[in-house]
């Protein structure tokens, strides 16, 4: 087994560094090929070095927990507590540090968005009253700093993507009729 993954990792790296793309245009405008374009290469390095060289930010949840729940269920009950970010042993940042580390950004916010006072925030927009008192006034500055931090998230330039999905390079197709995995 290990010597099929290194078999895919080289596979991989010479898809990525040896192959010509083909594209409707060989040439770039300055007439070198689209390889000499400066960052050309490097979502795809991104993709490989996430799926080649970094373990999963999930793989260590089981082992903290000293319980034999599965580490899906160590993070469905982290998250549907009432304050997950305080949660024993840091779950909660420990998972956001390993997102954000990866570049899964998308995830990240639907992290941060389960935190306690993201949820305030939703919770209580509906029920603001115009010129509803220091409380309000809080909770507005709250919720103007997760727009900020929402906005920083989803629109951040990462060249691998903001999520792990097609490291893999295998781009599941939805079918007519079913799921996406």
């Amino acid at each position: 087994l290990e010597l099929l993954k290194l078999m895919y990792a080289i596979t991989h790296l010479s898809e990525i560094y040896l192959l010509q793309r083909p594209s409707s245009t060989s040439t770039s405008l300055l007439g070198g090929s689209d390889m000499d374009t400066p960052g050309s290469v490097t979502s795809d390095t991104v993709r490989y070095l996430r799926l080649h060289h970094m373990t999963s930010p999930y793989d260590d949840f089981q082992e903290e927990e000293e319980n034999t729940s599965s580490k899906e269920d160590v993070i469905e009950q982290m998250l549907s507590s009432s304050q997950p970010e305080y949660y024993p042993n840091d779950l909660y940042w420990k998972l956001l540090r390993k997102l954000t580390l990866r570049g899964c950004l998308e995830d990240v916010w639907a992290i941060v968005s389960r935190h306690s006072a993201c949820r305030r925030c939703v919770a209580t927009m509906d029920k603001e009253e115009e010129g509803g008192g220091e409380y309000y006034d809080t909770i507005k500055q709250d919720r103007d700093a997760f727009a900020i931090l929402h906005a920083l998230l989803i629109s951040a330039p990462l060249p691998g993507g903001r999520n792990d999905a097609l490291d893999d390079c295998l781009g599941t197709i939805k079918q007519e009729g079913e799921e996406a995995e």
